[in-house]
């Protein structure tokens, strides 16, 4: 509907409020008639790199990216990664419906289990000026698998997967950081060079847990070849033992021709 409401200047006052209902009426019929409903678009907000066995915020919000006014039912929906749990959620004036594996849903109240929500949908009734946006929904996951992943959030005024407004794919890497253990039993005649090859026994890191991202080698120090861990970087060639020592970043590591008999030792990181 798009009529102008004119009244005379002179009027009763029911007529006035005749008058007011009237544009009232007119302006909800508008909202709800549209063919396409609001525009709206979804914007997240969050870190994308989590850690193993952490939890995570990611705020999502909806906003009325229209020129007017509008009133409709709005709904949000967030699609759980295999590599997350649900685990709680921030959503004032928002109604969530879960839905988990074994294909139920809850209104209301998540259910027992929250390892088992594949997707919460949220949900409000609301007049939304144009260009604002509504309240952040918060939702906090719990990460348990390591590895590349994304999770999906949508929006419409429908509740109609196939007519959404918008959407949006949040690519998430979940990391697990390295464990270094202690290498030992090297041995070379002086004079001689030392070579353990990468993925060989005595590889520097073949007895680590690389963790996710797969580690590599960055830096090596300290011990006998003095300073600290950060001062050579991976490939670099430093002096040992009247010889020199050169270690890789693929956890390989060349010692050549020391002189000096005894026990020695250096860092990596």
């Amino acid at each position: 509907y798009n009529a102008i409401w004119r009244w005379p200047d002179v009027r009763s006052d029911a007529e006035m409020a005749l008058g007011g209902l009237h544009n009232l009426k007119t302006t909800f019929l508008k909202a709800v008639a549209a063919s396409s409903g609001p525009d709206m678009s979804l914007a997240e907000s969050g870190t994308t790199t989590w850690l193993l066995s952490g939890t995570t915020d990611i705020t999502f919000t909806a906003t009325n990216e229209g020129d007017d006014a509008t009133f409709a039912i709005v709904y949000v929906t967030v699609d759980i990664t295999s590599n997350v749990y649900y685990d709680s959620h921030s959503a004032t004036g928002w109604t969530a419906e879960y839905s988990i594996d074994n294909g139920s849903n809850y209104s209301g109240s998540a259910p027992g289990d929250l390892t088992t929500v594949t997707n919460v949908r949220f949900n409000r009734n609301d007049v939304l000026d144009a260009t604002e946006s509504y309240p952040g929904i918060t939702v906090t996951f719990e990460s348990h698998t390591i590895g590349d992943s994304t999770i999906t959030a949508d929006v419409s005024t429908t509740g109609d997967t196939d007519a959404l407004n918008d959407d949006l794919t949040v690519n998430i890497t979940i990391q697990q950081a390295p464990t270094a253990v202690a290498d030992s039993g090297y041995s070379v005649a002086a004079s001689a060079t030392l070579t353990v090859l990468d993925d060989a026994a005595g590889d520097l890191m073949l007895n680590d847990t690389l963790g996710y991202p797969v580690a590599t080698i960055v830096s090596f120090g300290a011990g006998d070849l003095g300073g600290t861990v950060d001062d050579n970087s991976a490939g670099a060639t430093v002096g040992l033992l009247d010889g020199d020592v050169t270690v890789n970043a693929n956890g390989s590591f060349v010692i050549n021709a020391p002189s000096t008999p005894g026990s020695y030792s250096f860092d990596y990181k």
